[in-house]
């Protein structure tokens, strides 16, 4: 896949290739974002198998006028 499959508002696609990387036990998934603007990192904390983590949101952007420069 390249960053065009990735980058539409139909986020179908994206969320079945999270969905399957979940159901497959992957710990992480980097890909570009929907948007085409930036990088995704999407750590799937279930399946760090014996870790102990205490994961905090420490932020979140909905437009891009929010993403730090």
């Amino acid at each position: 896949m390249d960053r065009d499959d990735l980058a539409r508002d139909d986020l179908t696609l994206t969320r079945q290739i999270g969905e399957a990387a979940y159901e497959h036990q992957f710990q992480a998934i980097h890909a570009s974002s929907a948007t085409g603007i930036d990088q995704v990192l999407a750590i799937f904390t279930e399946n760090l198998a014996g870790a102990v983590l205490d994961p905090t949101l420490i932020g979140e952007w909905k437009e891009p006028g929010q993403l730090p420069i």
